[in-house]
């Protein structure tokens, strides 16, 4: 006798009961091995996609902040740029109005008459 088949007699001594347990836990085993393993699977599958999207998103951040840190220093430059138009109008303002003192002392003053003769 083979001892597949000393179990079933085994078994079939201890009473149905037993039976009916050994039956449920092997449909539970089947159903285990069918389902259990395209879960597990699919969990790997959805660990890898995971770790992919950390990288990716990992590879984002350094881009984004290349891209702000050359934005900042863009605006930094224009700043610069644009205090150094502002004292440049700042100075030609003074310059010009300078001019416009010295033209009204001019128009103020009539000096000499026409005609009068300077003695030296």
């Amino acid at each position: 006798m083979s001892l597949s088949s000393e179990i079933i007699k085994l078994f079939i001594a201890q009473g149905a009961g037993v039976i009916i347990a050994a039956l449920l836990i092997w449909m539970i085993y089947k159903l285990a091995v069918r389902f259990g393993n395209p879960f597990i699977d699919a969990q790997r599958e959805q660990a890898r996609a995971m770790t992919e999207q950390a990288t990716c998103l990992r590879g984002m951040k350094d881009t984004v902040s290349a891209f702000v840190m050359r934005d900042n220093s863009d605006h930094r430059e224009i700043l610069c740029d644009l205090q150094v138009v502002i004292k440049e109008v700042q100075q030609l303002s003074i310059a010009v109005k300078v001019q416009e003192e010295t033209i009204a002392r001019l128009g103020a003053d009539p000096g000499p008459r026409a005609g009068h003769v300077a003695r030296l």
